[in-house]
């Protein structure tokens, strides 16, 4: 029985298909090829400034600065974690600690 192969349209490797009409080795490969159909001038550069831009974007967008309420330090946090009240969690221990010796004193 003779071995039966293709070569992928998008990298030219030899590959074995599962299927009688596959044409890519991978998925990654016809992935990379319908992005390569859909928009061909889009390189690979272009598309990782953008997704450095993207980031950027998003990461001002998902992020709030906020100041510690023991040591008066700022801090940036996420829109989704404003609650948090102290920088570290040595602030966080320091400031339970000063809580609890007040409490005791005040009985």
């Amino acid at each position: 029985m003779a071995f039966y192969g293709k070569s992928c349209e998008f990298c030219e490797k030899f590959f074995k298909p599962a299927r009688h009409d596959a044409r890519f080795c991978s998925d990654a490969c016809k992935q990379k090829a319908y992005r390569r159909r859909i928009d061909p001038e889009v390189g690979s550069i272009h598309r990782e400034k953008q997704r450095q831009t993207n980031i950027a974007i998003t990461k001002q967008m998902t992020t709030k600065q906020v100041v510690c309420e023991l040591c008066g330090r700022e801090m940036t946090v996420g829109v989704n974690h404003t609650n948090l009240a102290y920088c570290s969690n040595a602030c966080k221990q320091k400031a339970y600690r000063q809580r609890h010796r007040r409490e005791g004193q005040g009985t």
